[in-house]
């Protein structure tokens, strides 16, 4: 068997519980003590503030109240609100004065803030990365191992039948189904669930020989984006949407009928020991995930300051481009192997088993791990486990981009 290269994954429990925990899932609690770290709250509020100067280096414009917007838009990320408007009315006074504010603030005020934090996310990445960094020097065990997932969110926009008003397509139906809907009317299509997306896109990578098809949109046929609205043409109708950052995949069933599936993914890379989110990336559902994956571990290794040990996913992310990627900066990937080949199984090999342990070029012994170099090329060292011959005794080395 070979020696062990990497740390046991093992988790700290409780780690993440907040629910049991409730005055973290206060938000004056959040905001005060953001406020009270000061070694990250000021990184951010600073560099905000040299941005501002550089952006508008005259100084014009009426001077801000005090108040630290960026504790504020913490506090509402880490709320159940997902839209402003509702969440600004049931903040209490207590919060913005927690934050420094005099009193609440107007609506208009608030939204054009929050936009213009919006521009600025290097800054909350930073900070997050300096807390991930502070974890780190006192337990290595952070972000060791970590889990790669990605969860289909849809878009709150609809799709709307646009076909020009005068055709058929357009017109109401029979009187049974013709509701209140007037011609030239658009209609909204059928949404494809979620889980059948998931399925439909996992069967995909898995059907494939080596890595999944490329990732079209199903049956769209052609795409318009004028300003704020998308128009897809799909089977000969068009539809339109006023997401235009959303991705699209269209789906004809055995009778015809055509199946939207509309929205992002949500990428997420995981510790493995705290069960907390490292980094982030939201996407159009457009993209595969693999795609995705390098811009995800970009912000992964920024946040950790180094890189894991290892990095764990589901068959979404079996595919030779993302094993080759962790392989070349020394990462173990842990992913379930597509079946490949005739048989639909994966073989041993005279240099290496099924598995990827290195076989002794000598008398074919598994064999313990020496060590492994990156540069100028990905390339391990083993020793021979048995030494059945005089040959074995000497380190051998194969280069990683055998398989």
């Amino acid at each position: 068997m070979p020696a062990a290269r990497f740390s046991a994954p093992f988790q700290l429990a409780g780690a993440t519980a907040f629910s049991q925990t409730p005055e973290v899932l206060d938000p004056v609690w959040v905001v005060k003590t953001f406020l009270a770290t000061k070694w990250v709250s000021r990184a951010v509020e600073d560099k905000l503030v040299v941005e501002r100067k550089t952006s508008n280096p005259g100084g014009w414009g009426k001077k801000r109240y005090p108040g630290s917007w960026p504790a504020m838009a913490i506090a509402f990320a880490v709320s159940d609100s997902v839209d402003l408007h509702p969440w600004l009315a049931a903040s209490s006074t207590e919060l913005w004065q927690a934050a420094g504010f005099a009193a609440k603030p107007a609506y208009h005020t608030v939204r054009k803030r929050f936009l213009e934090l919006e521009d600025h996310v290097d800054c909350f990445l930073t900070a997050v990365a300096a807390l991930v960094q502070h974890a780190r020097r006192h337990d290595r065990n952070v972000g060791r191992h970590v889990h790669v997932d990605s969860t289909e969110a849809d878009t709150h926009a609809a799709l709307v039948h646009d076909c020009p008003t005068h055709l058929a397509c357009m017109q109401p139906g029979p009187a049974s189904s013709r509701g209140r809907r007037k011609p030239g009317d658009g209609k909204r299509p059928t949404r494809e669930a979620t889980d059948r997306f998931r399925s439909e896109r996992h069967a995909a990578v898995e059907r494939a020989d080596d890595e999944a098809p490329e990732f079209d949109m199903g049956e769209v046929d052609e795409v318009e984006v004028t300003g704020d609205v998308a128009r897809f043409k799909i089977n000969g109708h068009w539809y339109r949407s006023l997401d235009t950052t959303a991705g699209i995949r269209a789906y004809t069933g055995p009778r015809g009928a055509t199946r939207f599936w509309h929205g992002f993914y949500n990428q997420k890379a995981i510790d493995h020991y705290t069960g907390a989110v490292l980094a982030v990336v939201v996407e159009s559902s457009s993209r595969q995930e693999y795609d995705i994956y390098p811009e995800l571990y970009a912000q992964l290794e920024q946040t950790l300051g180094g890189r894991p040990e290892t990095m764990i996913a589901d068959k979404g992310f079996s595919v030779r481009r993302v094993f080759q990627h962790n392989t070349e900066r020394g990462i173990a990937t842990v992913i379930s192997h597509k079946r490949t080949g005739g048989d639909r199984l994966r073989h041993d090999h005279d240099t290496h088993d099924r598995h990827g342990v290195p076989r002794c070029k000598h008398c074919g012994a598994p064999t313990n791990f020496v060590r492994f170099n990156e540069n100028p090329k990905p390339r391990v060292w083993f020793d021979c486990a048995i030494g059945l011959t005089p040959a074995c005794a000497k380190t051998q080395t194969l280069s990683c981009s055998k398989d």
